[in-house]
């Protein structure tokens, strides 16, 4: 999993919309929609924005995304 994934996992636990992220992140939807559907990388500066709205440390993002690939690569 990368970070535009778990930040797509986490507005699912937390049962947001982009809608609604982008609106807290004062972001359009567009803008955050290309981001975490990979379409346009995540910056740290974005990550900081989406962090922020969704209330999650930004470093909790790359931490989960870090953990996910080494759980992958182990199974492979």
């Amino acid at each position: 999993m990368d970070v535009s994934a778990e930040i797509r996992a986490e507005m699912a636990r937390q049962g947001v919309t982009v809608t609604e992220v982008a609106a807290a992140a004062n972001v359009s939807r567009n803008w955050l929609s290309s981001r975490i559907n990979g379409r346009v990388a995540i910056r740290l500066d974005d990550l900081g924005l989406v962090s922020q709205a969704l209330n999650i440390p930004a470093y909790e993002f790359v931490r989960r995304a870090s953990e996910n690939r080494r759980c992958e690569a182990k199974a492979a």
